[in-house]
Parts: structure tokens; sequence; C-alpha cells
């Protein structure tokens, strides 16, 4: 985990490991996982009510993101005990964003502890994107340009330590996820994100991918995308006063979409292709929310 560029990751996997004797001793560090999950679970349903106004709702709809498959990893794969406290506090650190520096410092811990899981604090961006007000932008704009500035800023920070820790771990990672070799072959890694991880993660709770599925889900997505466009053009005919609101939805969405990528950013920066469910907490947490816009948006 040192050498992958997860130091806090390696300290928290060591000392969970000097109280494991016994095959049944990991029922206890499972449990610690489940707990650091219901945590992340339940900050995450109070981030939807910027989204959905009734308390229940937001509930039911943090409780479903949260059973998907990479969710369920994280509590039975036991070699990855440190990540939940990660997913909890990336959740945590886009929750204290009324405070910078306290946010930036939980986020790079995050980043710290396995940077794939850190990235869940996209999703919280994207549900501040769902809930924003027009009518109050200034207040909404002022909390998305927080948000973005720490998102960058921890990312920043990041990337400076791997650089600054590449002549020491480079060499001695082993095949695989090697965060010190950077891709820039960036078709191919559009293509492949499309066709493994972003398709994946499309299939939701069925962990054998079928392209049925995954078909169903993007138009599903998309159908209730160009039902919400006709709408606003429609009601952009009627008053013409709208014209400035119909641009910044339209910028809205196009920040969305960007979120998909940034939800994957370290398995899409790295040379060699790695889409692992346990990579996946992010980008499914993002598909699982369009999902649920879509859902409303045709209801």
């Amino acid at each position: 985990n040192v050498f992958f560029g997860r130091p806090l990751g390696a300290m928290r996997l060591t000392a969970f490991s000097l109280f494991i004797n016994h095959v049944s001793d990991l029922t206890i560090f499972r449990l610690i996982n489940l707990l650091f999950l219901t945590l992340s679970a339940w900050l995450m349903s109070v981030q939807l009510r910027n989204y959905y106004k009734n308390d229940t709702l937001a509930l039911i709809a943090s409780l479903i993101i949260f059973t998907l498959p990479p969710f369920q990893i994280l509590v039975a794969f036991v070699g990855t005990c440190a990540t939940p406290i990660a997913l909890f506090l990336s959740i945590l650190s886009a929750r204290a964003i009324s405070k910078p520096f306290w946010s930036l410092t939980l986020l790079m811990i995050s980043l710290l502890i396995y940077p794939t899981v850190a990235m869940f604090y996209w999703v919280v961006v994207a549900i501040e994107i769902l809930g924003f007000k027009i009518e109050s932008s200034d207040r909404s704009a002022k909390s998305l340009t927080r948000l973005f500035s720490v998102g960058f800023g921890a990312l920043s920070l990041y990337a400076f330590f791997l650089i600054y820790t590449k002549s020491y771990f480079q060499d001695l990672t082993v095949r695989g996820y090697n965060p010190y070799m950077v891709n820039f072959d960036i078709f191919h890694k559009l293509i492949w994100f499309i066709n493994e991880p972003f398709f994946n993660a499309l299939n939701l709770w069925n962990i054998f991918p079928q392209k049925e599925l995954a078909g169903m889900v993007l138009l599903f997505i998309l159908g209730a995308g160009v039902i919400r466009w006709l709408k606003l053009s429609n009601e952009l005919k009627t008053d013409k006063t709208l014209q400035k609101q119909f641009y910044g939805i339209g910028l809205l969405w196009f920040i969305f979409l960007f979120l998909f990528l940034l939800s994957f950013l370290p398995n899409l920066l790295t040379k060699f292709d790695l889409g692992f469910y346990r990579c996946l907490t992010a980008l499914s947490g993002m598909i699982m929310l369009a999902l649920l816009w879509a859902t409303n948006t045709w209801i």
C-alpha cells in the first residue's frame, strides 16, 4: 500500500493485522467496515436532502446506492479494511465545505488511504449540482466553487506527494496499479473506460455484465435527459426571460457529465487498465444518482 501511494491505508492495515490471529477475527473487522459504511450512508442521506425534500426518500436513495456491489466488497474484502474509512472521510469532507481548510484536510487523508474510493467526493458534488437553485445562484455557485476548489486542491497536493515519492517507490510496485506511471493515450483510455468500468457499473447489482441490461439503464437515463431538455425548450419558447437559466442548466449538465470521469480519475490516469469492482464505488454512485434523477424525471 505504501508503494501504491496509500501510506495511511498501509498504516491502518498494519494496525488491523496485529489483532488478526484466526479467520474468525475477520468478523470483527467486517463489523467495523459495516459501521463506517453505515455512517457513510447516513451522511449521504443527509446530503441527498438537498435534492429530495422528503427525508424518507433521501434515506431510501442512499440505501439503494450503498447496496451496490462495490460497497458490498468494502465490507466483505478485509484486505481493503481501510477503504470504508476513506469513503466516510470523503463524504465528511464535502459536508464540511463551509470550512475549506478542514474539508481539504479530510479529503487529503482520504486520498492517502485509498484514492479510488476518495473519489466518492465527486458524487456528493453531483448531488449539489442536482439540487442547484438558479434563483439563488449566488449562494449555490459559492458552494460549488468551494467544492471544486477543495477537490482539485486535494488532487494537486496528492499529485505533488506522488511526484516527491516517485524516486523512492516506483521500482518497488508490482505489475498492475502504478500511480507513478501516467497514461498519455487518452483515446485508448476513454474507450476502455466506456467498455469496461462504465459498462460494468451500468449493470448495477448484476456482477455478470450483460449488454442488454447496460443498454436499458443507459437508454432510461438518456431518455429522461431528452424529456428534461424538451421541457426546458418549451418553457424557453413561452418565456424568453428564462434564456439565462436555460444556459445555466446546460452548463450544470456538462459539469455533471464531467464528474463521471473525475469519479474514476486515479484509474484513468494510471498506465494500466484496472477496473476492479472495489474501484467502482464513485462511478457506481454517479450512475445510480443519474438513474434516481431519471426516475424522478419520468415520474
